[in-house]
């Protein structure tokens, strides 16, 4: 009997250890026995490390790192995938997530044996409704990465089909090992994190990987545990930052007069927020 490939879980945790816990507790029947979970600590605080160390004996194939200080979203993913070995697959995923049921990682492989580079699920929010169906990008539009099917009603038959997008989210992306070593893994600039994950998936596209997605693996996610902590004013600077880098990386220069319209009216909306030294600073960033 072949072997099942090699699956490499990369989790990382930051000041957010009760969820780190939660999901390795949901994991915990995963059926699916060729797969490590690493899970890196990066730039915790004390407390934080010693409550989530002294949870970890009753939790099975997990490898704990620390690094510090903290990498951002992309440092942490280069670290975990350092640690791994030689998997087939690395699957990356948040820590703010509950696996809802133990064949999770098998569907997932499915759809990546049919030549895909990278395959994303259906996330649900703790509210049951759905936050995401894979993502497209239309640079013609305000907000122009938009989850597919966000806060529609998950069961719906048009989120239940396995299709090709233009992105998954990080919050769950399995991804060929081959596609992380040509592309070394998310891009460092977008620090301490989003965007990271679609500019992953575009360029992965651009060198000929098919991004997918498929209903059959739902998992809720309890989303940006480590951002709620952070302040309104730091939340714009980072989005506004990553945002930028990433239309200068990734849109065509036909798109830069609509996109000059939309951000003048995103920079309204911040000054009238009481945001704007916020907005200018990742601006001049």
């Amino acid at each position: 009997m072949n072997q099942k490939p090699k699956v490499s879980i990369i989790i990382l945790n930051y000041n957010s250890e009760d969820y780190t816990i939660q999901a390795l507790e949901s994991m915990k029947d995963t059926d699916y026995d060729n797969y490590e979970i690493i899970l890196i600590d990066n730039g915790s605080n004390e407390n934080s490390r010693a409550k989530l160390k002294k949870s970890l004996g009753k939790f099975k194939k997990v490898i704990y790192k620390e690094i510090s200080p903290n990498r951002g979203v992309g440092g942490g993913f280069k670290a975990g995938a350092q640690e791994a070995s030689n998997p087939d697959y690395i699957l990356f995923i948040n820590n703010d997530i509950k696996i809802t049921h133990n064949n999770w990682i098998n569907s997932l492989i499915e759809v990546a044996k049919n030549n895909v580079g990278i395959v994303g699920c259906k996330l649900v929010y703790s509210d049951g409704t759905l936050q995401h169906a894979g993502g497209k990008i239309n640079f013609l539009t305000p907000f122009f990465a938009m989850h597919i099917g966000i806060r529609d009603d998950p069961e719906k038959e048009v989120y239940n089909k396995v299709i090709d997008v233009d992105y998954v989210t990080g919050a769950a992306m399995l991804i060929k090992t081959e596609i992380i070593k040509q592309l070394n893994g998310f891009e460092d600039l977008f620090l301490p994190m989003y965007y990271e994950d679609t500019d992953f998936c575009i360029r992965a596209k651009k060198v000929g990987y098919p991004i997918r997605y498929t209903p059959n693996v739902k998992i809720i996610h309890f989303e940006s545990s480590t951002t709620k902590k952070a302040t309104s004013t730091y939340f714009t600077y980072v989005t506004t930052k990553n945002k930028i880098l990433f239309l200068l990386l990734n849109m065509p220069l036909k798109y830069i007069p609509i996109r000059t319209i939309y951000e003048f009216f995103s920079m309204i909306k911040w000054v009238l927020r009481g945001q704007g030294k916020s907005y200018f600073k990742a601006v001049l960033w």
